[in-house]
């Protein structure tokens, strides 16, 4: 059987965000299957890398340009179906949390976060009216957190069966390192110095200068030579905040990194004191869920939806305020013994993202699909 596996319609941010996770955990689905040839279809814009290797599985570009209501039905309902059919594909994965109407082969929707209630009043009316009048189509419906999965349910009027909890995969590249590696991945990116991680989130916005703000009070009140790591991918070519930067008192305690640093995130990450996010309000924690794994306390929002995944190991922002901010750095800064906890908290949280279960549901359907 060739099954296809939709992301098209993911936007470019997003793709970018979750690119190893996506890839993952197609591949760890195709690895599941060996005896049906998968067909990932991504936007032309969209690059597929992968730690997990699988010889069932292969890439054909959409060529899809989505980035309108109008764009998107025009892909659901004419573009996609004349793809399926061109590549013979039985049935179909939709990963980009909509619908593929007029079809009559087997479908599974994933509904992998819950940024879509964020989006404009157009989109989010168009992604609701896909999933409500689309929603016979679908055998089953995967999603990774209870906000959404109590949409489905309440909003699109989906059994409680018909949804199970499915997380992405956090890739393995994501490790605990080893002292004398941290030291290393110091000396080469904040001077030898131990520091604070931010990693901008590219579904929403921040502005970093409060982040400043608040780094800066901290550095006051601390006399420490702890750095600011900030990886940004647009920061390093923002003029308008390269010159407030210029102005700023601790300077020297910032470092900027970007894209071009993006092979060397992993260590990183796994060499920080803490990861800071302060503007997940909306995504799915993957740099956070990635350093609880590389034995990393994480400092985020807290949300309604971000306490169910990551649980007592984290330290949260209440609100938004500078001093809010301030203090939980200083918490965890001064508090070795939190700081330690928070660690162990994590190594279990972060054990319990694995794709185990959903897959084998999945696994089950469609090898019941494939004996008709």
């Amino acid at each position: 059987m060739i099954i296809g596996v939709s992301t098209v319609l993911f936007s470019t941010a997003f793709f970018k965000q979750y690119n190893l996770a996506i890839s993952n955990s197609i591949a760890l689905m195709a690895s599941k299957m060996p005896q049906h040839q998968f067909i990932v279809i991504p936007n032309f814009q969209q690059q597929f890398e992968c730690d997990i290797e699988t010889s069932n599985c292969k890439i054909i570009y959409g060529n899809a340009v989505v980035t309108s209501a109008f764009k998107k039905q025009i892909w659901l309902s004419f573009k996609l179906p004349h793809f399926l059919k061109k590549h013979q594909i039985d049935c179909l994965i939709n990963l980009d949390g909509y619908i593929a109407s007029k079809q009559n082969i087997p479908q599974f929707t994933f509904v992998l976060d819950n940024s879509f209630l964020s989006h404009s009043k157009t989109l989010q009316s168009f992604q609701y009216k896909n999933l409500k009048q689309n929603k016979g189509l679908v055998q089953h419906f995967f999603t990774n957190n209870n906000v959404v999965k109590q949409f489905l349910i309440e909003n699109i009027g989906l059994e409680t069966s018909s949804v199970t909890d499915f997380q992405l995969n956090i890739s393995n590249t994501y490790q605990a390192l080893q002292r004398q590696q941290q030291l290393d991945t110091r000396t080469t990116f904040s001077n030898d110095e131990n520091y604070f991680l931010y990693i901008h989130n590219a579904l929403e916005k921040y502005d970093v200068i409060q982040l400043l703000k608040a780094f800066s009070i901290f550095k006051k009140w601390q006399k420490s030579n702890i750095k600011l790591v900030l990886y940004h991918s647009n920061l390093q070519s923002d003029k308008h905040f390269l010159a407030q930067l210029q102005l700023y008192k601790y300077r020297a305690d910032v470092v900027l990194l970007g894209n071009n640093n993006y092979s060397h995130l992993p260590q990183i990450i796994a060499s920080t004191y803490a990861v800071v996010l302060p503007n997940y309000q909306f995504a799915f924690p993957y740099h956070a869920l990635a350093a609880l794994q590389c034995n990393v306390p994480v400092i985020i929002s807290q949300t309604p939806h971000m306490e169910p995944i990551l649980q007592n190991a984290a330290v949260y922002l209440t609100d938004n305020k500078t001093e809010t901010l301030t203090n939980q750095m200083q918490l965890i800064f001064k508090d070795e013994r939190l700081r330690n906890q928070l660690i162990e908290n994590g190594k279990l949280v972060a054990e319990q993202f694995n794709n185990t279960n959903a897959l084998q549901i999945l696994v089950d359907a469609i090898s019941s699909i494939s004996q008709f």
